[in-house]
């Protein structure tokens, strides 16, 4: 398929169907009827090895602070923790940032307009460009919302493209590694792709890391579509479920400082 067949298959889509992303509320609607994100299904599957990375960061921010700490007040110390405690969260926020710039630099590189480029974004920029001179890359379409009418799950795709010749819808990433949700995502994204009539041959995770001393991946992935998509709709009703609950049958307790969730309960 050519770039045009590509977006006029998608806008006419678009224009049948009335696709939208509700920006306040950050979800995609079809036809008004909200839809499951393909990146919150993939991500709803369990990852054990978070909470030992977040456990890591309180470490870190708080291994040379001994001094500090032996002179804190009460309540000077329990700041401290809070703070601590919070590590994870803004560790999280600055990766997201450097992605989302990462991301509006390609995309307006694809559009033929090559913004400055920041110390903070050069590694995973300069490896895009490697990866796209490498593999001759022909991108398609960038930015694109896509969704599957059949099981009312919608996303954003990073980048479609000829890949080595083949059709290929691509998952750009700056994390540190490769996660197994990525192939759920992008089995996500190709479901909703097919059923658009946009004929995509391969998934492809281009992980561009932040760090210097480390190379671009461009990791196709091999397991099985229809195992993959198997998982990620097992995925997306367990987590249509769970929404369930906590709306019908959960509310918020407070516990001294805390609010938690938990079960409305009805005794026989």
């Amino acid at each position: 398929m050519t770039t045009k067949n590509i977006i006029d298959q998608l806008d006419y889509f678009y224009e049948a169907n009335d696709l939208a992303f509700d920006e306040e509320k950050h979800e995609y609607k079809l036809g008004g009827v909200t839809c499951a994100g393909i990146s919150s299904v993939a991500d709803y599957r369990p990852m054990p090895f978070l909470k030992f990375w977040a456990a890591k960061q309180v470490v870190e921010f708080l291994k040379d602070k001994q001094g500090a700490i032996a002179k804190c007040t009460p309540a000077e110390y329990e700041a401290l923790l809070v703070e601590a405690k919070n590590q994870h969260a803004k560790r999280t926020k600055d990766a997201l940032s450097i992605g989302e710039r990462v991301h509006e630099w390609t995309d307006n590189h694809q559009r033929g307009t090559d913004l400055p480029i920041t110390d903070d974004i050069r590694h995973p920029v300069e490896q895009y460009l490697e990866f796209e001179k490498k593999h001759n890359v022909q991108w398609l379409a960038g930015e694109k919302m896509v969704c599957s009418k059949t099981h009312l799950v919608a996303g954003r795709t990073d980048d479609i493209a000829i890949v080595n010749g083949k059709l290929s819808v691509i998952d750009k990433k700056t994390s540190n590694r490769i996660a197994e949700s990525y192939f759920l995502q992008t089995a996500g994204y190709m479901m909703a792709l097919l059923e658009m009539g946009i004929p995509i041959e391969q998934r492809i995770i281009l992980r561009l890391p932040k760090t210097t001393d480390d190379k671009f991946q461009a990791a196709l992935v091999t397991t099985p579509y229809e195992n993959d998509i198997e998982a990620f709709l097992h995925l997306r009703y367990a987590r249509e479920w769970d929404n369930y609950v906590s709306c019908k049958f959960k509310e918020k307790i407070k516990v001294g400082k805390y609010v938690e969730e938990r079960l409305i309960i009805q005794e026989l």
